[in-house]
């Protein structure tokens, strides 16, 4: 879409004044923010929806209270994303700082969000939010390298960029210590548990 074709599209139909609908999309991460209220800090995901098609560009947010009762809001992006372990601070408050920094590393980032929609009223005024319930990593891969692929002498040792690929694959293998940690807020699915937002 053009840059005049943008300009002019409000007027031509095109609303996001309708949440986004219930379902599956892949999202970039955009930003990553730790807003404190008196005693009370939260973390807020701006996620874009990265999937062709009318729902490209829209956003989406997802938050958390630090509290750790709450942690596993907080284990759903920092499993999508890949991230190794659990956070390993000292406190509660330690743990949650940790995840926000992890995650600021990952702006830019493309993960696979599942939403759906929680109806509430404020104010005496009935509303309808976008709510994240899953994140799971996103089947982004590089494109194919062009030509065949190359051949190694199995006599000779494996070239460096394979001992790296296979010491990688096997460190993530190894059990991590700091997932206790991380646990230890309480136990921290990868989806939302049933019920949530009902």
């Amino acid at each position: 879409m053009s840059f005049d074709e943008s300009w002019d599209s409000e007027s031509t139909g095109k609303s996001w004044d309708t949440p986004l609908a219930p379902g599956s999309y892949q999202m970039r991460l955009l930003e990553v923010s730790d807003d404190t209220r008196g005693d009370t800090t939260r973390t807020t995901l701006k996620l874009e929806v990265i999937d062709e098609g009318d729902n490209l560009g829209r956003w989406v947010w997802h938050d958390w209270p630090h509290r750790a009762d709450l942690a596993w809001l907080a284990a759903m992006p920092w499993k999508a994303f890949g991230i190794p372990g659990g956070p390993t601070g000292h406190t509660d408050s330690d743990k949650f700082r940790q995840v926000s920094n992890a995650l600021m590393s990952k702006v830019g980032g493309v993960v696979m969000v599942t939403t759906k929609l929680r109806s509430y009223t404020h104010n005496g005024e009935d509303r309808v939010a976008v709510q994240v319930c899953k994140m799971s990593p996103a089947n982004v891969h590089p494109a194919a390298p062009a030509g065949p692929a190359p051949s190694y002498d199995y006599a000779a040792p494996a070239p460096a960029s394979a001992r790296m690929v296979t010491n990688y694959q096997d460190a993530l293998q190894q059990p991590q210590g700091a997932m206790a940690a991380f646990d230890s807020l309480g136990q921290a699915p990868a989806e939302a548990p049933a019920g949530y937002g009902d």
